[in-house]
């Protein structure tokens, strides 16, 4: 029986943070699946805070700017795409914080200096 191996479609990188813990292994399956090859970044520690603080706005909270940190370490890895979710709620009748929806929105100024998608 002769199968083809299928070429990987790029890398996606993830960030360590904010949800990844309670979503990781569905987006992890869900990319694999589709044929991409799948990086986080590396584990939470001080450097992520201060990295994340250097390009993160005044106003974010420790949590965002913990994230800012781990966009910033998966920079400096071989990624085709980063991974940021847009979350509007995960409780039905309540939303997230309105710096938390724009996230996405602040990262991708953040790529367009590293030059990631």
């Amino acid at each position: 029986m002769h199968t083809k191996t299928k070429q990987k479609q790029g890398t996606i990188g993830i960030p360590r943070g904010l949800l990844y813990y309670k979503y990781f292994p569905l987006w992890k399956a869900f990319f694999e699946k589709l044929n991409y090859r799948v990086v986080e970044s590396e584990k939470t520690n001080t450097g992520t805070l201060k990295e994340g603080s250097r390009y993160a706005i005044d106003e974010i909270c420790i949590p965002l700017k913990v994230y800012y940190g781990h966009v910033v370490n998966l920079t400096g890895k071989e990624i085709d795409y980063l991974f940021v979710p847009r979350y509007i709620s995960i409780t039905s009748g309540t939303y997230m914080c309105p710096k938390f929806l724009g996230l996405p929105d602040l990262i991708r100024g953040l790529c367009q200096i590293f030059s990631v998608n």
